[in-house]
């Protein structure tokens, strides 16, 4: 029998290793792309640490204030003080007020209703010094010509309350900010220039109730570290996903 060549055809082979293609990924990154996103992922960090470590210092700043708050009143002496050191303390003062050199400060909201804070200049002790003394709001009247009344206290008294030095910054005034004893802004400087006696450089927001009626809500000052905090997360989200776009866009996939 004459033998015959018998040849196997490839295509079963080769088409299941063709089903079999691997692939492999590789990372290629440009030089330029890579300075561009590190330097601005360390950009990033660098504004997320400062946000971090501004909130330290507001929640540092926040424990003194409220460990000053917890300590016995100062004693506000007969002498002008620094304002620095009895800034945000709890102060205390004895004296006698001095009504008809009280003035109201325009544009104060308590509630939802607008009104006025009353400020009237006390006499510390017998001596020839005097500090501000915001007493409390009271409700504007529905003709704001009419002006509610500075209410009476007669004989010495002792008040207790925050020490505040208002900021130039935000409250100067103007000559249009002062109408008679309407104020629409405070700024300490030109008030003492409108009385005949010296001034402390504070003024102090009442807290203890002497029966004015006045109503006493001040704001609580707020130390603000949850909005460095938040700003710091946002920076490390934006760091990251400027680093996960650089990993995927520089990325390729190879066949074998």
């Amino acid at each position: 029998m004459r033998g015959r060549l018998v040849q196997h055809s490839p295509r079963f082979g080769g088409g299941a290793q063709g089903r079999h293609r691997r692939f492999r990924l590789a990372f290629k990154p440009g030089l330029w792309p890579s300075c561009a996103a590190f330097g601005l992922i360390a950009l990033m960090l660098w504004a997320a640490h400062w946000q971090l470590d501004c909130a330290r210092r507001k929640q540092a700043e926040a424990a003194r204030l409220q460990a000053w708050r917890r300590a016995a009143p100062l004693i506000l002496p007969p002498r002008r003080i620094d304002a620095k050191a009895y800034a945000d303390h709890e102060v205390e003062a004895t004296g006698r007020f001095v009504p008809q050199d009280s003035i109201y400060l325009d544009n104060q909201i308590q509630r939802g209703r607008a009104g006025y804070d009353i400020l009237t200049p006390m006499r510390i002790g017998a001596g020839p010094l005097y500090v501000l003394v915001n007493r409390g709001w009271v409700r504007a009247p529905s003709l704001r010509a009419n002006l509610p009344p500075v209410p009476p206290e007669p004989g010495t008294l002792t008040i207790v309350g925050i020490a505040a030095v208002p900021s130039k910054r935000f409250l100067q005034l103007s000559s249009q900010t002062v109408q008679g004893r309407v104020w629409e802004n405070l700024e300490l400087d030109r008030y003492a220039k409108t009385v005949p006696f010296p001034l402390d450089p504070v003024v102090i927001l009442q807290q203890n109730d002497t029966g004015d009626g006045l109503a006493r809500r001040w704001p609580r000052a707020s130390a603000g570290e949850r909005e460095n905090l938040g700003y710091a997360f946002q920076w490390l989200v934006l760091a990251g996903s400027v680093l996960v776009v650089y990993g995927v866009t520089n990325t390729r996939r190879l066949t074998d």
